[in-house]
């Protein structure tokens, strides 16, 4: 075991000997420690021991890429279903906006993200000007990441916003004004925001 990820847990002051009792299978980039991520860092009480390390300095630093980022390949076309070590590290480490890639470290287009994927991960600004093949925003994959600003302008291929993809955000402008092939945005896609303007006006086929 490598990496342990522990999200909101103020109270937890130990952890179990059990989870990290193994001498062997560390991390090599922090001297075969298992590394303890815990989050929000501000609240966390866990301290380092010798087996184990809680949220070291960052190594994962630099630009986004397709490597940070895991897949579900159909054909010739992919869906991004979450981030991988390193894309969570940067994510932990502050690295924002998260930019989402065109294509899969493989080259197949990405046409989608798969529901829940980010929800609750931390994503506070989010990048989608690569993503010109995007096609659909699953259920609740931003859910709850306290977004403020949204720009999906590049996004002229997205057909469906799926239910609460955006839901517990703190986004106040909407604009659809690029987006001519959306049709759908399902139930509660950006319920508890804080919305003052949405723009519909380029959203011709929305409903059809």
């Amino acid at each position: 075991m490598r990496e342990i990820f522990i999200d909101d847990a103020p109270s937890l002051i130990e952890l179990p000997a059990s989870l990290v009792s193994s001498t062997t299978g560390g991390h090599p980039e922090y001297d075969d420690l298992v590394v303890i991520w815990v989050t929000p860092a501000e609240t966390n009480q866990i301290p380092s021991k010798a087996n184990y390390i809680v949220n070291p300095e960052r190594i994962e630093e630099g630009e986004w890429s397709a490597s940070d980022f895991t897949y579900s390949v159909v054909g010739e076309t992919s869906t991004i279903t979450g981030f991988t070590n390193s894309g969570a590290g940067k994510v932990l480490g502050g690295v924002f906006p998260v930019v989402f890639p065109e294509k899969d470290d493989a080259g197949n287009i990405i046409v989608a993200i798969v529901n829940g994927a980010f929800s609750g991960a931390g994503v506070k600004e989010a990048d989608f000007s690569q993503m010109s093949g995007l096609k659909t925003i699953g259920a609740s994959v931003f859910a709850n990441n306290g977004i403020e600003y949204l720009d999906l302008s590049n996004l002229t291929q997205l057909e469906v916003i799926d239910t609460s993809a955006f839901a517990g955000n703190r986004i106040t402008e909407l604009d659809f004004t690029t987006n001519g092939a959306l049709r759908q945005i399902n139930d509660s896609a950006f319920a508890n925001n804080s919305l003052v303007t949405v723009d519909l006006t380029g959203a011709e086929k929305l409903g059809e």
